[in-house]
């Protein structure tokens, strides 16, 4: 996925990819450390097609429901490079919740994975 126009990388910024899981799949998002929450949100939605308002996204330091400001740095809510987040929208059924938990388990392992790689 190629990032938003509206978002300008600098010399001092850092690429930053996040991994979405969704719904089984895995979305790659590229940003940098200068993006912000809303920069993070159109992303999704433009990966996934899940609009903003019914996007609820997990795996961070700071659940998003909870952070009022869309122009909120990336950098300042502890997100990392490759860090796995979730993204659950108000359309689940049950059978898409058991897939989130399988979601979670093999993120879980691909994060075991990664850190015993670099250790």
């Amino acid at each position: 996925m190629d990032l938003d126009d509206d978002v300008f990388l600098t010399e001092d910024s850092e690429l930053l990819q996040v991994d979405l899981i969704w719904r089984g799949k895995t979305y790659c998002l590229e940003l940098s450390m200068d993006s912000t929450v809303g920069d993070l949100k159109d992303s999704v939605s433009s990966a996934t097609g899940v609009l903003r308002e019914n996007q609820a996204i997990t795996g961070l330091s700071v659940p998003l429901s909870e952070i009022e400001d869309d122009g909120v740095l990336l950098r300042h809510i502890d997100v990392t490079p490759f860090q796995h987040i979730y993204l659950q929208d108000d359309c689940q059924s049950t059978k898409e919740d058991e897939q989130h938990d399988e979601d979670l388990e093999l993120a879980r392992k691909l994060q075991e994975e990664e850190y015993n790689r670099n250790s």
